[in-house]
């Protein structure tokens, strides 16, 4: 039995729908839970306390894993959902009219280190802005009230607010307009515990989750009707977030493993924490990313005709 965590969003569902729904996990012998998260952050914490095996972290969550607290086995994409979002009659069309504003936005999540980006983009801070920390659900529908004057939040949310507001929804942001510093890589997560204990169920997720990122990248409508099934929504909700990321194949994520780029993505993701105070040095990319996972597991099944 393999608990692993998943938030309930396109992105971060997705792979473990696919392994669940296509027999992909019972395939390579694993018994697979699934468990709901709202935010990465609580998944370390269910680690730690040895009730989760693995899970999907997005941008923000991914510090806690270079400060050592989890080892990332698998690169599944990049990611373009995070919108920093207010309405008409806040006035607030840049960066900059954000200034002496109230925010709302997770802590310690790619919800975070967007508003971070944003903020920097106009030579604010967050000592500039009144922000108010709540979960994605909250953050949106104080944001929809009138409660806040932004949010910083992620898919759905982010179709959520634009479906409810209409015309009166503005982005002043989105991960996308930092895409030359700031990759919003969706990575999967477990400890080094697990890794030292039980390599094999690591390596049988990972082979699962190769055919699942080409069943994803190749059935997006089906992938989709699979995330409605888990998270208890409508299909054609789900599709409102179909470009909310890259979606690699098995082909292209070994590519970028193996050519240095998903290493160039983590350390400007490193970069992006040092300079907003969040993280001292950089660190080797080894220390928190164990690559021979997605490396062997791909060489064995192309040899063996899997993929």
């Amino acid at each position: 039995d393999v608990k692993l965590g998943y938030m309930p969003n396109l992105i971060s569902a997705s792979l473990a729908a696919i392994g669940d729904s296509e027999g992909y996990f019972e395939e390579y012998g694993l018994d697979a839970e699934l468990v709901k998260f709202t935010s990465g952050p609580p998944e370390f914490a269910a680690m730690a306390a040895g009730d989760l095996d693995a899970g999907i972290i997005g941008h923000g969550a991914h510090l806690l894993a270079i400060q050592g607290q989890a080892e990332i086995f698998y690169f599944e994409c990049l990611g373009n959902s995070d919108k920093v979002m207010t309405r008409t009659d806040t006035g607030i069309k840049t960066a900059a009219d954000l200034k002496g504003k109230t925010i709302a936005a997770v802590l310690g999540t790619s919800s975070e280190a967007l508003l971070n980006l944003t903020l920097q983009s106009a030579g604010l801070t967050q000592s500039d802005v009144k922000i108010v920390s709540m979960d994605q659900n909250g953050a949106a529908t104080a944001l929809i009230a009138g409660q806040v004057d932004a949010a910083a939040i992620w898919s759905p949310l982010t179709v959520t607010v634009s479906d409810t507001l209409g015309d009166k929804a503005v982005v002043v942001s989105s991960i996308g307009d930092f895409a030359d510093k700031a990759p919003s890589p969706g990575s999967w997560i477990t400890s080094a515990k697990m890794i030292k204990e039980h390599p094999e169920v690591i390596e049988a997720l990972t082979k699962a989750f190769l055919k699942a990122s080409n069943f994803r990248a190749a059935n997006i409508e089906k992938t989709a009707e699979y995330v409605a099934r888990l998270i208890g929504t409508d299909t054609s909700e789900v599709m409102k977030e179909v470009q909310t990321a890259k979606w690699f194949t098995a082909d292209e994520i070994y590519e970028f493993v193996t050519n240095g780029s998903v290493d160039e993505w983590y350390s400007a993701e490193q970069q992006m924490f040092i300079d907003a105070g969040q993280l001292a040095e950089k660190v080797p990319n080894e220390t928190y990313f164990d690559k021979s996972f997605i490396i062997e597991c791909y060489e064995e099944m192309k040899a063996n005709g899997e993929l």
